[in-house]
């Protein structure tokens, strides 16, 4: 029991990263379009 309540733990940690990394990707994104057009 103890070892699956951890893969689960670890799974939802893993999915919580995959988001943050999304998201900074996505500010980045957005940053260098604002930045593009500012020219």
């Amino acid at each position: 029991m103890g070892e699956n309540h951890s893969d689960l733990e670890l799974s939802k940690l893993s999915l919580y990263l995959y988001h943050v990394f999304l998201n900074y990707l996505l500010g980045l994104g957005l940053m260098n379009i604002y930045k593009t057009n500012k020219k």
